[in-house]
């Protein structure tokens, strides 16, 4: 029964705590080999081993690291802008996609799988069989390809707003990604709307409204690029529909606890875009060959940082931090992303923030989804002691009886 879990130090999953996990989970999760009873983006009961009295780890190397690995995947339009934009050869958003995803796919069969594989193979034992062997190949493959649906919207998107509107502009649409989950986690499955959600949307928009407001204008601080309408509700929309993906793959992936393997999912992030997305490019005239010699080696070298330090590194750390702090206290620096976004666009991009408001913009959505997200960990680690408080008085009760 329930209490009888409780008194063995086994935590329920709370709807917040499965929400916050898929947050940090979802944009690409390494595989961490043989014997990880977790799923991709769905770290429920045995995401952090934790006895009734220590229900968060406060550990300040661990919260470091966890600040590093969201700053690291808040660069991500950074680098997808420069490749884009200044590289000596621009290139286009899906060659970029395909380019960044081989990379990455080569990395990982080199330096993850075949080494798993000798290694299962030498304790004679695979997770992957034994996965296949209870579960209906036919429901895993329709799941693959509704998430392949999804990454490549997402990815394509996500790519395409860099290219159009500021490094931190993109960032900043994906600010609202908690938020959405919960909405989706709502009308889904009927969970509960977390506190302070509404009012957390409202400030996180007016917050955007002004910096899309000052950024466009005239400005005799920066030089940065000026962008159109038509750029701006394309970069937007484009933001936007990413950050959608993004949270409807989040909502939907918990499904597939059991059924999928961390490895299928993770390859099948990489696969997709490069069986998707390079037919695609070739045929709407966005593939350049030459580009694989007019890249300059400083491009080269970003664009294997922007693979193996951002889409592998930041992603395989976030795994580490939430194995051992947990994801609800390390979604709480969700709101650091906007910060590298902001200093990585004026160190690499010498795209500096335009005027007042629009610094002013972001730093209300900043401090606005920070302080939502360090509630909810406050009010969920409040409920939880207050939880194995009445346990234990009603444990004294049943002995004194």
């Amino acid at each position: 029964n329930d209490e009888g879990r409780r008194d063995h130090g086994m935590k329920e999953p709370d709807g917040d705590d499965e929400e916050q996990r898929r947050l940090i989970d979802a944009e690409g999760n390494p595989g961490r080999g043989h014997g990880a009873k977790e799923e991709v983006e769905v770290e429920e009961e045995v995401a952090v081993p934790r006895d009734k009295n220590q229900e968060t780890k406060w550990d300040a190397p661990w919260l470091v690291l966890a600040v590093v690995a969201h700053m690291g995947w808040g660069l991500y339009a950074v680098f997808a802008r420069y490749l884009q934009k200044q590289a000596a050869f621009p290139l286009g958003p899906l060659q970029l996609l395909v380019m960044v995803n081989t990379v990455c796919l080569v990395f990982l069969i080199v330096f993850y799988t075949i080494p798993v594989r000798i290694w299962n193979w030498y304790r004679e034992c695979s997770m992957h069989q034994e996965l296949h062997e209870r579960e209906d190949w036919r429901a895993r493959v329709r799941y693959l390809l509704v998430f392949s649906m999804l990454l490549a919207l997402r990815a394509s998107t996500n790519v395409y707003a860099a290219r159009l509107i500021p490094a931190f502009w993109s960032q900043l649409v994906q600010m609202f990604t908690p938020m959405s989950v919960s909405f989706l986690s709502y009308l889904a499955f009927g969970k509960e709307l977390p506190p302070r959600l509404v009012p957390t949307v409202l400030m996180t928009f007016i917050g955007s409204v002004m910096t899309v407001v000052g950024g466009s204008m005239d400005s005799k601080v920066t030089e940065r690029e000026s962008i159109s309408g038509v750029q701006i509700i394309g970069g937007i929309t484009s933001a936007l529909v990413s950050t959608l993906a993004l949270s409807c793959y989040m909502v939907l992936v918990q499904k597939t606890k059991s059924l999928l393997s961390q490895e299928e999912l993770l390859f099948n992030t990489f696969i997709t875009i490069i069986v998707v997305l390079f037919p695609t490019s070739l045929i709407a005239g966005g593939w350049h060959w030459e580009a694989f010699t007019e890249l300059a080696p400083k491009d080269w070298a970003m664009l294997f940082t922007f693979a193996i330090l951002i889409y592998v590194g930041a992603n395989s750390l976030a795994q580490l931090v939430i194995r051992h702090i947990g994801a609800t206290l390390s979604v709480m620096f969700f709101g650091t992303r906007l910060i590298s976004a902001v200093v990585g666009s004026y160190i690499v991009l010498n795209e500096a923030i335009n005027t007042a408001l629009e610094g002013a913009g972001l730093i209300l959505v900043g401090v606005t989804v920070t302080t939502y997200l360090v509630y909810q960990v406050v009010r969920t680690t409040r409920e939880k002691k207050q939880s194995v408080a009445v346990e234990l008085q009603n444990n004294h009760c049943m002995k004194d009886e």
